[in-house]
C-alpha cells in the first residue's frame, strides 16, 4: 500500500480514491484522472519502419525516401524497429517469418530475428 501512496503523491491523484478515470491528454482535469499523452498509429508504424532496408532504386527513383532522424531518438529506434530485409531476388522460404513482393524486390523477415518478429506480431495486434 505504501507504493500506491507514494505513485499517487507523485502523481497528484486523490490518496483515498478507489478508481480514477483514464483520458488522453497533457494534464488531468481534476485528482480523479490520470491523462496520457499516447502515440498514434502512424508514430507508431513510423519507428518500427526504422529498420527497413529500402533498395536503392526507389530512393534514386522517388518510390521512398531516407529517414533521417533527430540525434535523440537514434538510440532509441533499434529496441522496436523491425528489421526488414530487402533484396531482387526472392529469400530462401525456410529463412523468413514473413515475406512479399513489391515493386520487383523481395522484402521479409528473418525467421531467426525473434525481436523484428515479436515487433511484427505486436503491430499486427494494433
Amino acid at each position: 500500500m505504501a507504493n500506491g501512496l507514494t505513485v499517487r503523491k507523485m502523481l497528484g491523484l486523490n490518496l483515498t480514491a478507489h478508481e480514477f478515470r483514464l483520458a488522453f491528454g497533457a494534464s488531468p482535469m481534476d485528482d480523479q484522472e490520470i491523462a496520457l499523452l499516447t502515440r498514434s498509429m502512424l508514430e507508431i508504424l513510423s519507428e518500427a519502419a526504422a529498420g527497413v532496408k529500402t533498395p536503392d532504386g526507389d530512393l534514386q527513383e522517388g518510390r521512398a525516401t531516407k529517414r533521417i532522424l533527430p540525434k535523440e531518438f537514434s538510440a532509441a529506434i533499434p529496441k522496436f524497429a523491425i528489421h526488414v530485409q530487402s533484396s531482387d531476388k526472392r529469400p530462401p522460404a525456410g529463412e523468413v517469418y514473413a515475406a512479399v513482393s513489391y515493386h520487383g524486390h523481395w522484402f521479409w523477415v528473418d525467421d531467426r530475428d525473434l525481436s523484428s518478429k515479436r515487433g511484427l506480431s505486436f503491430l499486427l495486434g494494433l
